[in-house]
């Protein structure tokens, strides 16, 4: 992940098909559900900036992970499902 927007999204993403609503959620974790919408937004905050900046300048890219029934499932962002799929068609592991 590269961007509060890109985790943001997962979380939004699961979120929703764990069938939980922001307000649910926000319960869960006793903030708001507005703070909720703010996080899975990827609304920028002086955080989130700097987390994804030093990532960027230090060549490092963030990994999350959903436990689901099989096991743990790793997320691929745009970027990687791009050359994931570029590898896939010409044969390349």
């Amino acid at each position: 992940m590269l961007s509060a927007q890109d985790l943001g999204r997962f979380l939004g993403d699961l979120r929703a098909e764990r069938g939980l609503t922001q307000a649910q959620l926000a319960d869960e974790l006793g903030i708001s559900r507005r703070y909720v919408y703010e996080i899975e937004s990827g609304k920028p905050s002086l955080y989130s900036d700097r987390l994804f900046a030093t990532l960027r300048l230090l060549g490092a890219r963030l990994t999350v992970e959903a436990e689901v029934d099989d096991g743990p499932v790793e997320v691929v962002d745009d970027r990687q499902r791009s050359v994931l799929d570029g590898e896939a068609r010409h044969g390349t592991p």
